[in-house]
C-alpha cells in the first residue's frame, strides 16, 4: 500500500487510472483511510434466535477467571483484565471493556457464559418487559 504523498505524487503513467489528478486524489485518499473505518475493539457478534440472544465476543489471552460480566434486562457489560506479577510489581497486559445494549429484554438471571480458544459466547434468554397496574388513589 502507498502512503498519500506516494500516491499523490507517481508520474500519471504508472495510475491505474491516468485520465486526471482528481482520480488520482480520490483513490489515494480512498486508499489511505481505508483502514481507519475498521473496528479497534475486538470482534463481535449478535444473534437473536427464538427465545434467546447469542453473543459471540473476540477475547484472546484471557483466563476464564479474569472475566466480570454484568447483565440487567437490556444490557450486558463485559469486563476482562489480564496482569503479570513480577516481583513486586504488577502490570496489566490486556483488558477489555464491552458494553451492549440488546434489543429486546432479557431474564438476566437466565444468562450463560462459556470461554474457549479465545472467544467468549453469552447466552441470554429473553424475557417479557415487565409491568404493573397502578392505581391512582384521590389526594
Amino acid at each position: 500500500m502507498f502512503s498519500l504523498y506516494e500516491q499523490l505524487t507517481r508520474p500519471m503513467g504508472t495510475h491505474k487510472n491516468s485520465s486526471g489528478v482528481f482520480h488520482r486524489i480520490d483513490d489515494a485518499f480512498e486508499n489511505y483511510f481505508a483502514n481507519m473505518a475498521k473496528p479497534s475493539h475486538p470482534g463481535n457478534t449478535l444473534r437473536e434466535l427464538d427465545t434467546e440472544f447469542v453473543l459471540t465476543l473476540d477475547a484472546p489471552g484471557f483466563e476464564v477467571n479474569e472475566f466480570d460480566i454484568v447483565a440487567d434486562e437490556e444490557n450486558v457489560t463485559v469486563k476482562a483484565e489480564h496482569s503479570v506479577t513480577e516481583g513486586e510489581t504488577t502490570r496489566t497486559e490486556r483488558s477489555l471493556h464491552r458494553q451492549f445494549t440488546l434489543p429486546s429484554f432479557i431474564d438476566p438471571n437466565k444468562v450463560e457464559a462459556k470461554y474457549r480458544n479465545g472467544v467468549l459466547e453469552l447466552r441470554l434468554a429473553k424475557a417479557a418487559p415487565t409491568s404493573r397496574k397502578i392505581d391512582v388513589k384521590l389526594a
